[in-house]
């Protein structure tokens, strides 16, 4: 596990002396790992990741930089719900409910 987490950390080091975005994601997990805990920790992701690229879309001035975080951002969520959407169908499957309706 963590292994987005850790390649999104190294491509916003890349970005150096550009360091906004690197912040405003360690801020994040920051703010939801310590202040506002969230778990599990893939519900945790998906919030820092979402509200990240909130953050970069209104305090990062350069646009291929927002782009950029966004598109991290979204390949990091889209991860993360992967094994959420199995639990859910397994369960509903667990109960006898049809998990396309």
């Amino acid at each position: 596990g963590g292994k987005a987490i850790a390649v999104s950390f190294g491509a916003l080091l890349g970005l150096l002396p550009r360091r906004r975005p690197l912040l405003l994601l360690a801020a994040c997990y920051l703010f939801f790992s310590l202040i506002a805990v969230i778990r599990p920790h893939d519900v945790r992701s998906i919030t820092t990741y979402l509200t990240f690229a909130l953050l970069c879309l209104l305090l990062v001035p350069e646009a291929p930089l927002r782009t950029g975080c966004c598109l991290i951002s979204g390949v990091v969520v889209c991860k993360h719900l992967n094994p959420i959407l199995k639990r859910q169908v397994k369960a509903h499957e667990q109960e006898g409910i049809d998990p396309i309706l």
